[in-house]
C-alpha cells in the first residue's frame, strides 16, 4: 500500500517496528513521519478522493478482529467507523461518502453491507446468500476466545469450544494451526470452515476443543 499525498509527501506501509504501520515521506528532506503506531497491525489503506482522510483497516481492537478508521492525513487519533463486532472487508465508494464491506461473525459467514462513510451510521444488509435455511437451523457455536502464556513468554490466542454439561465426556481435542503468519484464532467466518464445523460436531459429541 503506498502513494501520493501531495506533490512533496508520499505515503506507505512498512513493518519496520514488527508490526504493519502507516508512514509518510517528504521527498526534499527526507523526512519520514510515522501516522500510525502501537502493537497491532495496518491490514488495508485506502486514500479518500480529497486526499484529506485515510480509511484503514486495523486490528487495533484485538488480532482477532478487523475494523474501520478514518484518519487524517496529518496523523492523530484515527476514529472508529464500522460498529460490528467480528471482521471487516471496506471498499470506499468512488466519491468517498459510503463504505461498503463484507462483514462476518464466528459463526456468521459473510454478506455485504453499505452505510454511509462516517461514524456511528446504521449499516445496511444488501445481501443474505451466505447461508441457506436448512444451515441457519443449527445452532452454529460462537467459540469462547482464549488467551495463554506459552513457555518462551508469547502471548497464544486460541478459540474454545466448550460441551454441554449433560454431554461432557470429560475428553479434549487440540487442533493446532502451524503456518506461522495466517492464524485461525479471530472473530470472523474462518476460511477453515471444514474445522469449525468439525469442532461443532465434537463439541456436540461431548468434546472441548481448543483451537489455537
Amino acid at each position: 500500500n503506498s502513494g501520493w499525498l501531495n506533490e512533496e509527501e508520499f505515503w506507505f506501509q512498512s513493518e519496520r517496528t514488527g508490526y504493519s504501520h502507516l508512514y509518510k515521506i517528504h521527498i526534499s528532506s527526507l523526512a519520514m513521519t510515522p501516522l500510525t503506531m502501537g502493537n497491532f497491525e495496518i491490514l488495508r489503506t485506502t486514500l479518500s478522493p480529497d486526499r484529506k482522510i485515510f480509511t484503514l483497516t486495523t486490528n487495533e481492537v484485538h488480532p482477532g478482529e478487523q475494523q474501520v478508521y478514518h484518519l487524517p492525513v496529518q496523523g492523530g487519533q484515527a476514529i472508529r467507523i464500522t460498529p460490528k463486532t467480528g471482521g471487516h472487508q471496506a471498499f470506499p465508494s468512488p466519491d468517498g461518502k459510503h463504505l461498503a464491506f463484507l462483514y462476518s461473525y464466528s459463526n456468521l459467514p459473510w454478506e455485504l453491507y453499505v452505510q454511509e462513510n462516517k461514524p456511528d451510521a446504521p449499516p445496511k444488509q444488501i445481501t443474505d446468500k451466505a447461508s441457506s435455511p436448512e444451515f441457519k437451523t443449527y445452532s452454529w457455536r460462537i467459540p469462547e476466545g482464549i488467551t495463554f502464556t506459552a513457555r518462551d513468554g508469547a502471548q497464544v490466542h486460541a478459540r474454545l469450544y466448550r460441551p454441554a454439561k449433560k454431554t461432557n465426556n470429560k475428553a479434549a481435542v487440540i487442533f493446532v494451526h502451524g503456518a506461522g503468519y495466517l492464524q485461525n484464532a479471530h472473530r470472523w467466518w474462518s476460511s477453515y470452515f471444514r474445522e469449525y464445523l468439525f469442532h461443532n460436531l465434537l463439541a456436540d459429541q461431548g468434546y472441548t476443543v481448543l483451537d489455537m
